[in-house]
């Protein structure tokens, strides 16, 4: 099957001439009347006219769906700066009500709920900057996502915070699942992690690998003691882990040893994980 359409016109042309060149024989056969030689020429004629009416069609088609996605990526474009704005303004809007309560209780919940709107408000920005309109760079979205956890806990911490991270592409229903998941292993690891502002490290590694992407998120602290010290926001925590980790279909563990990590592993595009399981080594 040809798809390109000057392979088809060069073809017809060959075909054409060959005819054309043989029309001299055709011409002096030896017949009654030219009845024959008329007709030849009539279908020679036909399949010209629809050789010209099929490049024109094909030219058409092409200019119509080349219009039609340059809308598309119009109206996507603004879909996503839409969704974006009014993340952030929902994030204002949240950020002012916990000025105003009275209840730190209340007003660091709404700030946790700030920042997994944050999360998310940030993967727009990838895509609303990047050039495909459904993938992301998970390196640069993740790397954002790392920078602004450092400045949001790490100015009265004595924890270092870390990140290697490979170049990889995912699909947006993939990546805001993993910056949240991220998100909370590490906003987990600042509270809890070192008690009394003990010196710590949390590391995160991104690793692209053959027909899978693994993102590890780990801690040198107390881990956690049974029972676990706020046990409750803990849980909610993992919990809310865990839940993503089947959203996305991925392998999640949970290992508690000499500290705590969190390990996520996802099937890249076309391929699939041998086996999808939640283990909770605590």
């Amino acid at each position: 099957m040809l798809t390109n359409w000057w392979e088809v016109n060069r073809l017809s042309y060959r075909v054409y001439s060959s005819i054309i060149v043989a029309m001299p024989d055709i011409f002096n056969f030896p017949v009654k009347n030219g009845y024959l030689t008329f007709g030849i020429i009539g279908i020679i004629l036909i399949l010209l006219w629809q050789t010209v009416k099929w490049k024109m069609s094909f030219k058409k088609n092409r200019e119509m769906l080349e219009k039609v996605n340059r809308e598309n990526e119009v109206l996507i474009n603004e879909l996503n700066h839409r969704v974006k704005n009014n993340l952030q303004i929902a994030i204002s809007l949240l950020e002012g009500q916990a000025a105003y309560t009275g209840q730190p209780e209340i007003a660091e919940a709404i700030k946790e709920g700030c920042n997994r709107l944050y999360v998310m408000s940030l993967a727009f920005h990838s895509i609303y900057d990047g050039e495909l309109l459904s993938t992301i760079n998970l390196r640069e979205y993740l790397g954002k996502l790392v920078n602004y956890l450092r400045e949001e806990f790490g100015n009265d911490n004595n924890v270092k915070l870390e990140s290697e991270l490979d170049p990889c592409l995912v699909d947006l229903a993939q990546a805001i699942p993993m910056g949240l998941i991220l998100s909370e292993a590490v906003s987990n690891a600042y509270k809890f992690a070192f008690p009394d502002k003990k010196n710590g490290c949390i590391s995160i590694t991104l690793k692209n690998l053959q027909g899978s992407i693994v993102l590890t998120i780990s801690d040198n602290g107390v881990g956690l003691p049974a029972p676990a010290v706020n046990a409750e926001s803990q849980a909610f925590g993992f919990s809310l882990i865990e839940g993503l980790g089947r959203q996305l279909s991925a392998i999640v563990n949970i290992e508690n040893l000499n500290g705590l990590t969190v390990s996520l592993e996802i099937a890249q595009s076309g391929q699939t994980l041998s086996n999808t399981s939640i283990a909770n080594n605590t």
